[in-house]
């Protein structure tokens, strides 16, 4: 049931994505996968967002589980943490953000439009 739900909130963050900066998309996606946002609203917390590499996941092991952080400086000025559960359907999410944006930038079949060559000199080639 948690992986049903969790795939919907990646279908979501997709629908979402499709008006979106890279920035916006990565957030979608790791709030879409599961992963928890904590403010640096803390002067602690801002110097440990700091010392980690910003935009980049970093692994720790905490309590025998491996835990997943995301440093967002610039965006949400935030950390993202998650499971290593998480992580495979952020992978996915991100995966399938990729696929439907080449799927918009592919180009449109020339039977489905009607360009008249003639008012550009005849047809176009290479060489």
């Amino acid at each position: 049931m948690k992986i049903r739900s969790a795939l919907l909130l990646a279908a979501l963050g997709l629908a979402a994505a499709g008006c979106s900066t890279p920035a916006e998309q990565k957030e979608n996606a790791l709030v879409a996968a599961g992963f928890h946002q904590r403010p640096a609203d803390t002067p602690a917390r801002v110097a440990s967002l700091k010392a980690l590499p910003p935009n980049t996941f970093v692994t720790q092991v905490q309590k025998g589980r491996t835990v997943y952080l995301y440093a967002d400086p610039a965006g949400c000025n935030c950390i993202y943490y998650g499971t290593e559960d998480n992580y495979g359907l952020y992978q996915q999410v991100r995966y399938q953000q990729r696929m439907s944006n080449e799927a918009a930038m592919a180009p449109i079949p020339e039977d489905s439009y009607d360009f008249d060559y003639g008012l550009w000199g005849g047809p176009f080639f290479p060489y």
